[in-house]
């Protein structure tokens, strides 16, 4: 199967006039990486937008539709992104990891923070066994992961805990699901350590940054911008990484304002095995 059929899709998850436009923003990132790439939409309220191929309503008011959507997702692989992610290049090599796994997720990167270090009580856990990052996540549909979403929304809507991670960690931890742990790249948080990366390391395929909730949600119709993001000579860092990264088939260009269209590969063996990969967009 290709990400262009209803096999695999992008879900994403808002309630509220100001994460609904991050979204859209969201999904028009995802849409540059990925033209034919399917995107849904989950909100609390009718949505009229082309960048989406379906939006559904939630069934049920809560702090973290995110649950719910990927329970109700249409696709068989279902990869959950957060309304604050800025995509920069293709990541449909996850939906090949749900060939063997039946998640994948990016472990949270601040771990000595408080709140990456909580645990439930009764419910310890190592910390090499850290806690995800629930904000990228993708599911294979099967009974097993029916049930992990369902106690995963019991627990996180039982009135006890303010935040969905700490418990996914427990499930997962206590659980019997095969799960991937996919590099740092594919969940990118804090972009400051990859300054200090050479050739030899591979380019964030997205951004993750929570600061966006933090300012006005801006135009829906129009992408997120670098600048909203990084500083220039993160820009400047980033545009290195991406063009010096040959696993990646292409990607949206850098810049600290409009996008413009992908750039391919072009030379060699390395544009044979991209035209292999765009085939899968």
């Amino acid at each position: 199967m290709t990400a262009s059929t209803p096999d695999r899709g992008f879900v994403f998850a808002a309630t509220g006039h100001d994460y609904v436009t991050l979204a859209r923003r969201a999904a028009r990132n995802l849409k540059q990486a990925m033209p034919r790439c399917q995107v849904d939409l989950f909100t609390d309220a009718e949505i009229d937008d082309e960048i989406f191929d379906r939006v559904h309503l939630l069934e049920h008011a809560s702090r973290r539709p995110k649950i719910e959507a990927m329970q109700r997702s249409r696709f068989e692989r279902t990869i959950y992104l957060d309304a604050d992610i800025a995509v920069l290049a293709p990541i449909d090599d996850v939906f090949d990891i749900l060939d063997r796994f039946d998640l994948a997720l990016v472990p949270s990167q601040r771990r000595n923070d408080r709140r990456n270090r909580e645990q439930l009580p009764g419910h310890p856990v190592p910390p090499a066994f850290p806690q995800m990052n629930s904000g990228v996540m993708a599911v294979r549909r099967s009974a097993r992961t029916d049930a992990l979403l369902a106690d995963w929304h019991r627990m996180v809507h039982d009135g006890t805990q303010k935040f969905d991670q700490p418990s996914l960690r427990v499930l997962l931890y206590e659980g019997t699901l095969r799960l991937h742990i996919l590099p740092d790249e594919y969940n990118v948080m804090f972009f400051r350590p990859f300054m200090l990366n050479g050739t030899g390391f591979t380019a964030p395929r997205l951004l993750h940054e929570p600061k966006l909730h933090q300012r006005e949600a801006g135009d829906p119709t129009r992408p997120f911008q670098l600048g909203e993001i990084l500083a220039p000579p993160q820009i400047k860092k980033l545009a290195e990484m991406l063009d010096g990264d040959q696993t990646l088939s292409h990607y949206v260009p850098v810049t600290g304002g409009d996008p413009v269209k992908p750039t391919p590969r072009k030379t060699g063996w390395r544009t044979f095995l991209g035209n292999l990969k765009r085939r899968a967009i």
